[in-house]
């Protein structure tokens, strides 16, 4: 799977040993997160930042500034100081398909930040309202071709629109694209039936779909979600060129000292470890990458650059 990355822990080995002689103050530091309270990236940020308070004896708080694609957000930890106390939780709809869904990002994906760590990946889910009349997504697929241009799908991010994008392209359907801001208030408006389907990661979706109001039709991975063991997966349902996850990573602003960086990379991989995280991790659809580091997860992210370019081409996007 092209998210395992491969760290070599020896080359972290003692660069904790007075990296808080680094930080300037005794200041907090700041996560950034560039979509709403709720999201799959803010809950992968908050169950981070608890643990990490901990580890580092620092606060880790939580900034929530979601729009634009994840932008505005990715945008401000750019800009930010490069001393260690803000960092930002994103992922691949700021970082990947924001190059190829925009005709200009107002910083550099690559030159801006110091990489950290790949914190978690996760696949999406097809969801409709409970009662809704496709209980399959052949069902759904139908319906659509009986109605064409009448069914509608969500998105709150550049995973959401490629989703709904390629489904029409590779079904042969017509859908409406209704963009939102974020997912969670998407979600909601597809469980009311105001929007037919949408494309979310599993961690967003949890609240909905225990409370029965929405239910998943497919999975975007290959194989299917120990989440959902129900739910087949659009490989499984004939289209095997259809393959999507959604990814978020922990980076600072390009400049960064390196000896806090390298600490994070440190302590954040000491986390992932812990068979209890994990578990709260899995329990949402989240799958937490055990070993990461800076130089790994920078070269994933050129990876994930011009596979995000080749998704969106087959799916028809054209830059905004």
């Amino acid at each position: 799977m092209r998210f395992q990355c491969v760290a070599a822990a020896a080359l972290f080995l003692g660069l904790t040993t007075g990296v808080s002689a680094q930080y300037s103050s005794d200041r907090p530091i700041r996560m950034l997160v560039p979509f709403a309270s709720g999201s799959g990236t803010d809950i992968s940020a908050r169950l981070l930042a608890q643990s990490l308070s901990e580890s580092i004896k620092r606060p880790v708080l939580i900034d929530n500034r979601p729009g634009a694609l994840g932008t505005i957000a990715t945008d401000a930890a750019a800009k930010a100081p490069p001393d260690g106390h803000t960092l930002v939780a994103t992922g691949n709809t700021a970082l990947a398909a924001g190059p190829s869904l925009f005709k200009k990002l107002p910083y550099d994906p690559v030159k801006d930040f110091s990489p950290i760590y790949l914190l978690a990946t996760a696949p999406l889910a097809l969801f409709v309202a409970t009662d809704s009349s496709a209980k399959t997504l052949q069902d759904l697929i139908v319906l659509a071709r009986a109605q064409p241009g009448k069914l509608s799908f969500a998105s709150g991010n550049a995973t959401g629109v490629v989703g709904g994008e390629l489904l029409k392209q590779l079904a042969e359907i017509d859908l409406l694209h209704v963009p939102y801001k974020n997912s969670p208030q998407a979600l909601i408006d597809v469980a009311s039936g105001t929007v037919t389907m949408m494309f979310n990661d599993l961690a967003g979706a949890t609240p909905l779909m225990k409370a029965g109001r929405i239910r998943a039709l497919a999975i975007t991975s290959k194989v299917r979600s120990p989440v959902l063991p129900d739910v087949p997966s659009l490989y499984e349902s004939g289209y095997q060129s259809y393959e999507l996850y959604n990814w978020v990573g922990i980076l600072a602003p390009a400049g960064t000292p390196r000896e806090i960086v390298d600490f994070l990379a440190v302590e954040i991989g000491k986390i992932t470890v812990k068979p209890e995280i994990k578990e709260r991790f899995g329990r949402v659809g989240l799958d937490l990458v055990a070993s990461s580091g800076p130089a790994e997860f920078g070269a994933f992210i050129a990876r994930e650059i011009a596979l995000w370019s080749r998704q969106i081409k087959a799916a028809g996007l054209q830059p905004q």
